[in-house]
């Protein structure tokens, strides 16, 4: 359950999704569900797995979410800064 907890904590609110409006393509923002917020936080967590560059580690990836449940650290920023 913490682990969920943390999860729904570093996930998106609110999405940018394509909308044609007049021939533009515009995103607009609209609310995600609590499953889809999920599959989000997932995707991001293994994309910081798999970066070759950062090489994070599984320890960090639980350190993340620890701050997670605290609203500190990466991945809070991560999320105030699309939001």
């Amino acid at each position: 359950t913490l682990f969920i907890f943390s999860l729904l904590k570093i996930s998106p609110n609110v999405l940018l999704f394509p909308y044609k409006i007049g021939g533009k393509i515009q995103g607009v923002p609209l609310p995600i569900s609590w499953y889809k917020k999920l599959i989000f936080a997932t995707k991001w967590i293994i994309k910081l797995l798999r970066d070759k560059y950062n090489r994070v580690n599984l320890i960090d990836i639980v350190e993340i979410l620890i701050l997670a449940t605290q609203n500190k650290g990466l991945a809070i920023k991560k999320k105030n800064f699309y939001n």
